[in-house]
């Protein structure tokens, strides 16, 4: 049985914070023998799952200390707990407030929760403030161990086809799509920027039947979903070029095919490197990668990229201590659009392009009636 709901104020607190005090009744039962292992593990885990005398948020963590909170440190929300698709590294998932006020999205490692002063250390390190208050890290650490083991979101790098823990999904934002049917959460560990999402399923509905009779809006869809298909039905990847004059639509093509994974405004175009281009592939793997204004590529990344880009996978490197460094993978349609195909920007320089650039990348005349 639990108490009923304590009122509990902190100083200057105006929205009536209040804290859920439980306590079980001891139950009545015979002698108990030596615990075993399995019960003092159950024991353990059922103290974890007592909610602590803490509250957090914007306006920072406090500990319950009689009639009062005192406060500890500045703003933090426990979200989560976080591990790699194989169960390792195990985390906590916080949302911290820094001193200028910005929220950020932070990991703190099991492994410093019994190390008060490393915990401390990495916490101010992140822009967190630690009150001057006795055993601060410990307090801190004890309202972190006080969280239950479930939720528990899998750590990703990037989106697209991987594998997690023992089944296969498709990652985008902050979900996971299993194969099975499950719908799972993740948690970003990369630098790039998540991708962008706006609008409702009414409007995107309104925006298809728009393109309804346009062939190169139909095209543009089609490619950029089939980039998702591409990885289960064991495809390769390929090009489409939108080809023709100015005005004809095709960057509007490209933004709504950019659209179903990113804001049409991070539309890329070819200033690049051939590694850089690499790089630009492999966050893109999976979904459409999409590159306007062909016109602005020099040949040699041109006539590099269209074999990089359907490939399947980049160019092998060695690291520093001479073994084989991690390779890219790539799985994509790539669209791009100019007044030129990617085999006559090739050719422009006096080369002679090859039959496997050709395959590689399709040519679309845009300058249809």
């Amino acid at each position: 049985m639990t108490s009923p709901l304590v009122k509990k104020r902190i100083a200057g607190d105006e929205d009536g914070g209040w804290i859920r005090k439980r306590t079980t009744r001891p139950a009545q039962s015979a002698p108990r023998s030596s615990p075993s292992n399995d019960n003092v593990e159950n024991c353990r885990l059922a103290k974890a799952n007592i909610p602590a005398k803490f509250k957090d948020g914007d306006r920072g963590l406090f500990e319950q200390s009689g009639e009062t909170y005192q406060p500890i440190c500045s703003g933090v929300q426990w979200i989560a707990n976080v591990t790699d698709p194989d169960g390792g590294n195990p985390a906590h998932a916080l949302d911290i407030w820094t001193l200028n006020g910005k929220q950020k999205r932070i990991e703190v490692p099991y492994e410093l929760i019994d190390q008060p002063s490393e915990l401390a250390r990495y916490l101010i390190k992140q822009g967190m403030r630690i009150e001057r208050v006795r055993d601060a890290a410990r307090r801190i650490a004890d309202y972190l161990s006080s969280h239950p083991r479930e939720p528990v979101h899998i750590r990703t790098t990037r989106d697209g086809w991987q594998v997690l823990g023992n089944t296969e999904a498709y990652v985008l934002r902050n979900k996971a799509f299993c194969t099975s049917g499950q719908v799972c959460s993740v948690t970003r560990t990369s630098p790039i920027a998540v991708r962008q999402r706006a609008g409702t399923l009414a409007q995107w509905n309104a925006i298809v039947r728009l393109c309804v009779g346009n062939p190169l809006l139909i095209v543009a869809l089609c490619a950029a979903f089939a980039s998702a298909l591409l990885h289960p039905f064991g495809r390769n990847a390929f090009g489409i070029s939108f080809v023709g004059r100015s005005s004809t639509g095709k960057t509007t093509a490209l933004r709504l095919a950019l659209s179903l994974f990113d804001s049409p405004s991070n539309l890329a175009n070819w200033v690049s490197t051939a590694n850089g281009l690499e790089a630009l592939a492999a966050q893109h793997s999976h979904m459409p990668l999409v590159l306007d204004e062909i016109g602005l590529a020099s040949r040699e990344v041109m006539s590099d990229a269209a074999y990089r880009l359907t490939n399947g996978s980049g160019k092998l490197r060695a690291s520093r201590d001479g073994s084989l460094a991690s390779v890219t993978h790539i799985s994509s349609v790539s669209l791009t659009a100019g007044e030129e195909s990617v085999v006559d920007r090739i050719e422009q320089g006096g080369r002679q392009a090859k039959l496997g650039q050709f395959a590689r990348f399709t040519a679309l005349n845009t300058d249809y009636p």
